[in-house]
């Protein structure tokens, strides 16, 4: 069962560039690191696979990184009870950065900052998407959009570089029961959230495709957005 546990570890592979020259002075390993090396006629790309832990637990998910090389994604913790955001860096290694209130989190995206987005369930166990950065901790997203907006964001995909977040939830479009009377009531939106301060989120709508279902999964540094729409009516 062990071994079979280690399957779920989090990894990270590193490219290193070298000239063909210097193949034969690459000696340094990590330990429980395995390197895979492709050759051309003038240069040799290796791979190094670097477990990068738990936060106690059996297993851990990578889920994004930035191009410091920070890495964020869900661990379970001591037990395999309940898992944990984190943010991996070289310096610190593995850090939680903990939940709502609640026992569980997961992270999902992280900027060049070092801001990241996921979600975590609060003390209600209600799960709510969150930001997190070193300054300010984690909150929750829906507290940082103006209380009048009429939306609940309920998930957190990505954030780009201007701390533009590709977000999905509900609120000012449900469906209407005169259109669509069979229908289940999926309602979703996709939005970005685009900062105005360092506490306030203004919320855009990207629409659908036709039906009342859309969902944001990532978002790119000028701002563009991709995810899922369905296109009928009724669902």
């Amino acid at each position: 069962m062990k071994a079979k546990a280690n399957l779920f570890r989090t990894l990270l592979v590193l490219p290193v560039l070298l000239v063909a020259v210097a193949v034969a002075l690459f000696g340094l390993g990590i330990r429980s690191a395995q390197t895979q090396t492709t050759t051309s006629a003038s240069t040799t790309t290796s791979y190094k696979v670097q477990d990068l832990g738990t936060l106690g637990g059996s297993r851990s998910f990578a889920s994004a990184l930035n191009d410091s090389g920070q890495v964020v994604g869900y661990s379970y913790t001591a037990g395999d009870q309940n898992w944990r955001a984190f943010l991996y860096d070289s310096t610190n290694g593995m850090i939680d950065l903990g939940t709502l209130g609640g026992s569980y989190s997961s992270a999902s995206g992280i900027n060049k900052s070092g801001q990241v987005v996921g979600y975590s369930y609060n003390s209600s166990g209600e799960g709510r998407p969150f930001l997190y950065d070193s300054t300010n901790g984690m909150k929750d997203l829906n507290d940082l959009i103006p209380a009048d907006s009429g939306w609940s964001i309920t998930e957190a995909a990505a954030i780009n570089t201007d701390g533009k977040i590709a977000a999905s939830g509900y609120g000012n479009t449900p469906p209407d029961p005169s259109v669509c009377p069979d229908s289940w009531t999926a309602y979703e939106a996709a939005f970005v959230l685009t900062p105005t301060t360092t506490a306030n989120y203004a919320v855009q709508d990207l629409g659908t495709l036709g039906s009342y279902y859309s969902h944001a999964m990532g978002i790119n540094k000028p701002g563009q957005v991709v995810g899922y729409s369905y296109s009928d009516i009724c669902l």
